[in-house]
């Protein structure tokens, strides 16, 4: 396994982050009609390729700053 994430949030601390967070999205809903704003849907697509592009870079670069002391290549490719 590459990568695995545990939650060791008590139930009651879940209940909290997520009534906190539901308040902030009301607050933000509410400023958000107040200057007229128009809100934007993202797609889930859209927030997991950002999430991997970030990713990609940070495990990329540690390659990319041994490749500049040893010329394994010349640039990072994140794209690739």
């Amino acid at each position: 396994m590459f990568y695995s994430e545990r939650n060791t949030l008590s139930p009651a601390q879940q209940e909290a982050i997520l009534s906190e967070v539901a308040g902030m999205r009301e607050m933000l809903q509410e400023l958000r009609d107040d200057l007229g704003i128009e809100g934007r849907i993202r797609g889930g697509a859209n927030s997991i390729w950002g999430k991997c592009a970030v990713l990609a870079v940070n495990l990329d670069m540690e390659g990319f700053w041994l490749s500049d002391k040893f010329r394994i290549r010349a640039e990072p490719d994140i794209f690739a």
